[in-house]
């Protein structure tokens, strides 16, 4: 179901990498018979796949582990953070949630990059509306006090905010999308490749919002302007969105942040629009489309159908609204042409 999206593309490439990682500790675990050799035995590909799975999924910055998280080293290739969104407040030091713009997130945190666990904390649902927790490091006691920051009567549900993430964030590290998610985005990749060999020569990620035409960002048309000529806008970024990226920021290796060319504003020319039309309409012939709406079941395998559902079904919406914009603003463009 989820064939050539993002997120098979994410996981594909998350799998392959956590598939290096085991050889590697596989040729460790070979070089000696001590007991730390014997115990690094124990790593399969299917047990780190679990564990990954377990901490991207539960963790909380690291910095809520107060003091002691400057003493944790960071372990770049054991626990690679996925997604974007570091939610450190700019000091490194910070301990309090009024600083923050969400109780979780999926970022690195400034200064080490291991999370940690905070258990019963982490079953509390999601819900991006509002900042529902207060978060504090009592260092002095060694503990997170946990608040709530308004009124709870009895019976009420809980809530966390996980913070503005995307549906490919939400179903990617914790198995559950949104419908109608007002943060949704998708990512996209134009390739520029060589006339002679049709290898990639450089490529630049763009996030597409909600909203249509309004809603795309400056720099997607500087990004356009500049990869006029020799751009092969698939769409297929495979390596993009989470652990495709070094920094897990969900923007590969382009700027992919909207704020290219701002100053001093750029001209959008016909040939621009049609260009990301053509983008958006072949991307909707390619893009897998969503499996039909389950019956109404409360199973596991059920919803995890209906959270596949929305994510691809909010992707398309994305670019369906975006194409149909595009066609009217170069419709209006023709009949004035024709004036």
């Amino acid at each position: 179901m989820l064939g050539g999206s993002n997120v098979a593309g994410t996981c594909q490439a998350s799998l392959a990498r956590l598939q290096e990682q085991v050889c590697a500790i596989e040729t460790v675990a070979g070089a000696g018979t001590s007991s730390g050799h014997r115990q690094l035995r124990w790593v399969t590909l299917l047990n780190l796949t679990w564990a990954k799975g377990l901490y991207l999924s539960r963790r909380y910055p690291g910095r809520f582990m107060g003091r002691r998280a400057g003493d944790i080293p960071t372990i770049p290739v054991l626990a690679a953070p996925s997604s974007r969104g570091g939610g450190d407040n700019g000091t490194g030091t910070s301990t309090s949630a009024s600083c923050l713009s969400r109780e979780r997130d999926l970022g690195t945190d400034s200064g080490h990059g291991l999370g940690c666990m905070v258990p019963v904390l982490d079953l509390f649902n999601h819900d991006s509306s509002r900042q529902w927790l207060s978060l504090t490091v009592d260092d002095a006691a060694q503990c997170l006090v946990v608040s709530a920051a308004y009124p709870l009567a009895a019976g009420d549900e809980v809530l966390s905010n996980y913070g503005p993430l995307t549906n490919e964030q939400l179903l990617r590290a914790y198995g559950f999308a949104l419908p109608a998610n007002p943060h949704d985005t998708v990512s996209v990749r134009l390739h520029v490749r060589a006339a002679d060999s049709g290898l990639v020569t450089s490529s630049r990620a763009m996030e597409l919002g909600a909203g249509g035409l309004a809603a795309v960002p400056v720099g997607v048309w500087a990004t356009l302007r500049a990869f006029c000529g020799g751009r092969d806008g698939d769409g297929n970024d495979g390596d993009c969105n989470g652990d495709g990226d070094s920094d897990g920021d969900g923007n590969g290796d382009g700027d992919g942040d909207g704020k290219e060319g701002q100053e001093g504003g750029i001209g959008v020319e016909p040939e621009d629009l049609d260009c990301l039309l053509q983008w958006a309409l072949g991307w909707l012939k390619r893009q897998p489309k969503p499996p039909p709406q389950p019956p109404h079941s409360s199973s596991p395998a059920s919803a995890r159908l209906a959270f596949v559902r929305q994510y691809l079904a909010g992707q398309r919406r994305i670019v369906k609204s975006l194409a149909r914009d595009l066609q009217e603003v170069l419709a209006q463009f023709e009949e004035e042409g024709k004036d």
